[in-house]
């Protein structure tokens, strides 16, 4: 949990006496039981905003399967919730923005793994999905 100031009075664009405050809330969760590993996020944060309190969330939920010492999978889905813009009188819509993911990989030595994905994924003011698919060369090393 947090709490305070997000930005003082001297920063708005329309200087006030006092600043603009923010509480948020977080919660994490995380279970692995031999090769599956689950995990996820919920965050919520309430903000004063011009003439409103404003509210947004954001949250994930993912799974990864290891199915060989070298092979594994991975999915993810995420999403987030937007205030509206507002602009004097006039309120827009709430906005939000969705993400699902599937990942195969394989571990070419311990230190790199070479990673292909495909996301379908609708932006904050997009009406239609996207698809992406995606590979990449994963360097994984601790530098300690």
């Amino acid at each position: 949990m947090a709490s305070g100031v997000y930005a003082s009075g001297e920063e708005l664009t329309v200087p006030e006496d006092e600043g603009r405050d923010f509480q948020m809330f977080n919660l994490e969760a995380e279970y692995a039981v031999r090769y599956t590993k689950l995990a996820g996020e919920y965050t919520h944060t309430s903000f004063e905003a011009t003439g409103a309190t404003e509210t947004a969330r954001a949250w994930f939920v993912q799974a990864t399967q290891a199915i060989s010492p070298r092979w594994f999978l991975a999915a993810r889905q995420e999403g987030v919730s937007a205030p509206p813009l507002r602009t004097g009188t006039v309120v827009g819509e709430r906005r939000s923005f969705h993400s699902v993911e599937a990942t195969v990989g394989y571990r070419l030595t311990h230190d790199f793994a070479l990673r292909g994905s495909f996301t379908n994924r609708k932006a904050y003011s997009r009406t239609t999905w996207d698809q992406q698919i995606g590979a990449s060369l994963v360097w994984a090393r601790r530098w300690w």
